[in-house]
């Protein structure tokens, strides 16, 4: 089943990883559970057992911010909200979830989150920038760190290193997996065509996983978005929805994105 709405390319972290789902050639992107804050209000305990439902039980699960006011066009809000991981039991996910939405500060029913199983053996993770963070200069710089925790970077606990390359030193990654990151922002910045793309990932069995995203202003929209929900069941109508998309879930993204 495919459903066709008018949309622009999405900005938060959580509608855009969704957006992106399937349509890229150069990395994966994880299967996201989104939960808005008007949802976990009113059916708090069926959220849990949607997402239960959706990635299994006792399975470790992270939960990430996605807030309104976050990672929009004009400005990045990267790193201020909170994000919880390995997360286990049910217990920790009602916490975890009521957590993060707390971050926020104010109260928005539009305000979005969402939940990802835990990236278990990557051999590199990283924070790529297509501009240089202080300068805006066209470089491509990339901040890694290989054979730590999943959040060695943006934690700042592991080891890390630095890579900046322009031009040909495109060609010459210090890692075999840094360099599968270059096809990947050329595929992003081609489908996308954003002034600047800032991505969070992860290197797993030599494939790349995006993780969380941030970008700078939009210089062309894309409408009449044919977003795919083939992946989703259908769910009651007493039910949250546990696919990646429903079109319950599509209306509530057009409602967060103002649209």
């Amino acid at each position: 089943m495919t459903t066709q709405v008018d949309l622009q390319i999405p900005t938060s972290k959580a509608a855009l990883l969704i957006w992106l789902y399937g349509r890229l050639e150069h990395a994966r992107v994880p299967m996201s559970v989104l939960v808005t804050r008007r949802q976990w209000d009113s059916q708090a305990a069926a959220v849990v057992t949607g997402i239960r439902e959706q990635f299994g039980y006792a399975t470790n699960l992270i939960v990430r911010s996605s807030a309104a006011i976050e990672d929009q066009t004009d400005s990045t809000q990267a790193g201020r909200f909170l994000t919880v991981p390995n997360v286990v039991h049910d217990n920790e996910l009602r916490i975890a979830i009521d957590n993060v939405f707390a971050s926020y500060g104010t109260v928005a029913g539009s305000d979005l989150l969402f939940v990802q199983r835990m990236l278990q053996g990557a051999s590199t993770v990283g924070v790529a920038f297509t501009a240089e963070p202080a300068t805006g200069s066209p470089y491509l710089v990339v901040t890694y760190a290989e054979n730590e925790g999943t959040d060695a970077i943006t934690s700042g606990a592991g080891n890390h290193s630095t890579w900046i390359a322009i031009a040909d030193g495109l060609a010459s990654p210090p890692t075999e997996d840094l360099g599968r990151i270059p096809p990947l922002i050329d595929e992003l910045n081609a489908l996308l065509q954003w002034k600047a793309i800032d991505i969070e990932f992860a290197v797993v069995d030599g494939t790349p996983i995006m993780r969380t995203f941030a970008s700078s202003e939009i210089s062309t929209p894309i409408s009449s978005v044919e977003v795919a929900i083939s992946t989703c069941r259908a769910p009651a109508s007493n039910s949250v929805s546990t696919c990646l998309l429903s079109s319950a879930l599509i209306s509530e993204l057009c409602r967060s994105q103002g649209i």
